[in-house]
């Protein structure tokens, strides 16, 4: 039995040798020695070694060792550490390694099995005692600590003089899974040999970075969302997942991952927590976007003939379960062109689009872009009790360190998130959310005094996505306070009322959406909310609207999953257009005391909704027409803020006629057209120097 016991042990070692050679772990070795070489100072006794395995390759190569790996990943460090040590000596690699004990190797799989024995749910499995093997899981990151150090490796000493452990090195201490620092370095430890205390060898000791990650179910996200009415409370609760050395800062706030590691306990009785600690971060890949339905694909057809057509007509039917066809119908359009800048799979987005809609019937807006930002998986809706941004506290798992856990911002990654009314939050977070949209950064102060800190630290974290805000009609109050002949009579030509919002704070979204007016506060617009109301409420399961209008919400679905994943590239002529507007536009509203009032990321935003209209009308390339769209609401937005320009677009110029009959869309073609006229007039009076094509051409 034992002959047999070593004739297995050779064929392994023979196995893992073979794999090394033949999946670059020789070749990794001997870079690693010379790198350890020149780096390593004298007085270091471990050497550490990244195994990167492939198990799919491994189990190719011996399957006894890749279930080894697989399932005994402890007893398989011992068999690599022993393979490794004969190709250091027979190689000559390290003169410094005398013996097994020296060498540290750490597994990183790349994956392991889709099976159901190898993957765990984090809101199904069990969170006992798990075998120590390596599972997958996959979640959110919730929360994130500052990166602190734990020790790797040590040595120790016998206190006995005379005994063989008093040198050398017999006892080497290094980190295990689901061990905390007081395990790994006790003061207890006594030699094996005879028995004596032993004592550390401070010079020795090798420390590493760590950082502890809160991780949560995916489908914690629809929670985020919102629920519906009568739903069943649920409650999600996160895990901990250790990131050490090379996997630090691979997990970002918010972000999808799936995460493969060995589980384990921390903490002794009562305080015991399950834990992960991880081998390998991949970010969350989605399947490819499905096809367009087959009534998108007819509409589409049928609107082919104008560029305008498309996108007008979606505008129109969308989210018919809020508000009926023909009403707020800029604000679907500009909510449409912003879902168009969300990820499948919450990674970050290039482009971004920051919507702060104003209007009088805040309950049917708020209604409006809560059912816009279902659409998307990333939807998140921030209630004002909530944490917008960020919060920090102390980690609970005895490091002594800052945890950062994830406000709503960070938490829609990727994705929308829908703050509602900016009234109902306090003016430090209102300063915090402007300081955030102006530098895409969320800052997160950390006073060293209250976390343990050496000095105080500021977090700068990301911000992927777009934020929605809504500022009722607070114009008319304000108006009241300040009284006549006061703040509003030296108001520039054209401005609209932004009520008790900021104007820096108006300043840093990217387009403001009035919602007055024509569309929302005339009487007609009312009758057709109140009979969609009457409708909606008698016709609970017939539909309340003819096609083209009865356009489901499965379907804007299907569109928002197609159409942002397909590329789109502004053509030369579109692009050369918005430059000249933008640099038209800062050189008309220069003024010598205050600079311009044109922002200097308007070219950011144009660009970004000219693509997103080019989407939005299944187009790849996005045209002059795509540049229109954008360039007329934005010039809307801008005229809001700080007064009218020479060009003189006016909020009815998207949407100048009711769309419910054909002749409507041949009546907004002209008026665009128009509009394009006057942009190129435009363009060519205050930036005579650029070249642009005409209509015609």
């Amino acid at each position: 039995m034992a002959a047999g016991e070593a004739e297995l042990q050779w064929s392994l070692r023979e196995a893992a040798l073979g794999f090394l050679d033949r999946d670059g772990g020789l070749a990794s070795l001997i870079a690693a020695s010379r790198r350890a070489r020149r780096e390593t100072v004298q007085s270091a006794a471990v050497f550490r070694f990244v195994l990167k395995i492939n198990p799919c390759h491994l189990t190719e190569c011996d399957a006894r060792l890749g279930n080894m790996v697989l399932n005994r990943p402890i007893q398989a460090m011992y068999l690599f550490r022993k393979v490794v040590f004969l190709a250091i000596k027979a190689l000559s690699l390290m003169e410094s390694i005398e013996c097994e004990n020296q060498i540290l190797i750490v597994q990183r799989l790349s994956h392991v099995p889709q099976l159901p024995a190898y993957t765990l749910s984090a809101a199904t499995f069990p969170r006992g005692l798990l075998p120590p093997r390596f599972f997958s899981v996959e979640g959110v990151v919730v929360s994130v600590t500052t990166i602190t150090q734990y020790t790797q490796s040590a040595r120790f000493l016998c206190s006995e003089r005379m005994c063989p452990a008093a040198s050398g090195y017999r006892h080497i201490r290094i980190h295990s899974h689901g061990a905390n620092e007081a395990s790994t370095m006790r003061s207890n430890f006594t030699c094996s040999l005879c028995g004596a205390s032993m004592d550390e060898d401070v010079k020795c000791r090798t420390i590493g970075d760590k950082q502890l990650v809160e991780v949560v179910d995916p489908a914690a996200l629809a929670t985020l969302r919102g629920a519906p009415r009568g739903a069943r409370a649920v409650r999600h609760q996160a895990f901990t997942v250790f990131l050490r050395d090379e996997l630090t800062n691979k997990a970002e706030m918010g972000g999808r991952y799936v995460i493969c590691g060995i589980p384990g306990n921390v903490g002794t009785g009562t305080d015991t927590m399950f834990c992960m600690e991880a081998s390998n971060v991949q970010m969350h890949v989605t399947a490819g976007p499905r096809d367009l339905p087959a009534g998108m694909k007819n509409l589409h057809a049928r609107m082919c003939g104008s560029p305008w057509a498309f996108a007008a007509c979606l505008a129109h039917a969308f989210a018919a379960e809020a508000t009926p066809p023909g009403t707020y119908s800029a604000l679907k359009l500009v909510l449409l062109l912003s879902l168009l800048h969300t990820s499948a799979d919450g990674s970050a987005s290039k482009d971004f689009l920051d919507l702060l809609v104003i209007g009088r019937e805040t309950l049917v807006i708020g209604r409006l872009l809560s059912y816009a930002a279902g659409l998307v998986e990333r939807g998140v809706q921030c209630p004002p009790s909530g944490e917008l941004l960020a919060s920090v506290s102390r980690d609970e798992h005895g490091t002594a360190t800052a945890s950062i856990h994830a406000g709503h911002v960070l938490l829609a990654k990727g994705g929308i998130c829908c703050i509602g009314e900016t009234s109902s939050y306090k003016k430090e977070k209102l300063q915090a959310l402007q300081n955030a949209l102006e530098s895409r950064l969320v800052s997160v102060p950390i006073p060293k005094k209250k976390f343990g800190e050496e000095v105080a630290q500021e977090v700068q974290l990301p911000m992927s996505c777009s934020v929605w805000a809504l500022g009722g009609d607070s114009a008319v109050l304000l108006k009241k306070t300040v009284g006549l002949g006061g703040l509003w009579d030296d108001a520039p030509l054209g401005t609209r009322e932004l009520g008790l919002i900021p104007l820096p704070l108006a300043d840093s979204f990217g387009l403001i959406v009035f919602c007055e007016g024509n569309e929302s506060s005339d009487d007609g617009a009312c009758r057709l909310l109140a009979e969609h109301t009457l409708n909606k409420a008698m016709l609970a399961n017939e539909p309340v609207y003819s096609i083209p209008e009865q356009i489901t919400t499965r379907h804007f679905e299907e569109l928002v999953e197609f159409a942002r994943a397909q590329p789109c590239e502004l053509c030369p002529s579109a692009e050369q257009l918005i430059q000249g507007y933008y640099l038209s536009s800062r050189r008309l509203r220069a003024s010598s005391t205050h600079g311009s009032n044109f922002p200097s990321t308007a070219l950011r935003t144009l660009m970004s909704v000219a693509r997103a209209h080019a989407r939005l009308s299944l187009r790849s390339v996005a045209l002059e027409a795509d540049a229109v769209i954008a360039i007329a609401l934005y010039e809307i937005s801008i005229t809001s803020r700080h007064g009218t320009s020479a060009l003189q677009i006016v909020p009815p110029t998207v949407f100048p006629s009711d769309l419910s009959l054909r002749v409507g869309y041949e009546q907004r073609d002209i008026h665009l057209s128009n509009c394009h006229q006057d942009i190129l007039h435009f363009c060519t009076s205050f930036m005579p120097e650029m070249i642009y094509r005409t209509i015609e051409e």
